[in-house]
């Protein structure tokens, strides 16, 4: 019978600490950019790209980002913009 001892060494990265920004209100038919920060890549859900400018519609809506680390570890956040008719 044979034995055989394996030695590894496992690493454990951290998440990368994904920041969408502070909640907002803004006015109808105003632009906001929402960017991300703390992670190397950005992707937005509802349509959003980073730091591209867009009209939000009408009313509250959670915007949530997931970031991806220069290890390849992800974290999301969310931010929310409410839009009010002026």
């Amino acid at each position: 019978m044979f034995w055989y001892t394996i030695n590894f060494t496992l690493t454990v990265n951290a998440l990368p600490d994904v920041d969408a920004g502070s909640d907002q209100t803004v006015c109808t038919g105003t632009a906001v950019t929402l960017s991300g920060g703390g992670a190397a890549s950005y992707v937005w859900d509802n349509g959003v790209t980073n730091s591209v400018a867009f009209t939000p519609a009408i009313g509250s809506v959670v915007y949530t980002v997931t970031g991806t680390g220069a290890n390849l570890c992800t974290n999301t956040d969310a931010v929310t913009r409410n839009s009010n008719i002026s």
